[in-house]
């Protein structure tokens, strides 16, 4: 477990300094979009969770027909938040925390529905 959470700080550095070339190398749109990408909390929906979505944006911009390099530096940001998240466990939101609930048998109106 320690390992994939060194694997996910590293991923994360490697990606800020990613991110930090593509902005210097474009200018201010795409700074302003890895900026946001980066600063806006984490999506608690799951499927936002995935960095497979993200590195899919990546990799679909890299070989694609489109030139918007704010596009691909707020993919970078978006996968830099879900490494930096996991490098250091923080739940997708500091809202969102999974409970434990313990219900108990004898409670008859968890089992009729009011």
């Amino acid at each position: 477990m320690i390992t994939a959470r060194i694997g996910w700080g590293m991923c994360a550095v490697l990606l800020t300094a990613f991110a930090i070339f593509e902005s210097v190398k474009h200018g201010l749109p795409t700074t302003a979009a890895a900026a946001l990408s980066l600063a806006v909390p984490s999506n608690p929906w799951r499927p936002l969770r995935w960095p497979w979505i993200p590195v899919a944006l990546l990799v679909g911009y890299t070989f694609g027909p489109i030139f918007c390099p704010p596009l691909f530096t707020a993919g970078l940001g978006w996968l830099t938040r879900l490494a930096f998240d996991r490098a250091v466990r923080r739940p997708a939101s500091a809202h969102v925390t999974e409970v434990d609930v313990q219900c108990d048998p004898s409670d008859r109106r968890s089992q009729q529905g009011s």
